[in-house]
């Protein structure tokens, strides 16, 4: 089970807004940053991703914030260290975590790959 002490990494979230008029004035936004634990994605994890193994993909457990932040699908999100550093990650699934429902389990694939 996912202690407090075990989110070890930090993840920032994105929105890609448009901050123009011009169409391809699009970027990245900074939405929240919390401290997360990431490991390789599980069999049943791809599943979810409904993609092979040779994808580039990651999965977070997060603190759940109820009504605080809450990722969705639309996000994006980038780890600030380890294998992954600097890489953008789409969020495929947003599910509570089955063990302890003080956690959310957030199941990403990178993007371009």
């Amino acid at each position: 089970m996912t202690q407090i002490g075990n989110l070890t990494n930090r993840v920032t979230f994105f929105e890609f807004k448009q901050t123009g008029r011009e169409a391809s004035s699009k970027e990245y936004i900074p939405v929240k940053t919390v401290y997360c634990d990431d490991y390789s994605p599980t069999v049943k994890d791809y599943t979810v991703l409904g993609s092979s193994a040779d994808k580039k993909a990651v999965t977070l457990k997060i603190r759940n914030q109820y009504k605080g932040f809450q990722p969705e699908n639309y996000h994006f999100f980038e780890l600030d260290n380890g294998y992954f550093k600097g890489e953008k990650f789409n969020i495929r699934s947003v599910s509570p975590d089955e063990k302890n429902p003080s956690y959310l389990k957030v199941i990403g694939e990178g993007i371009g790959g």
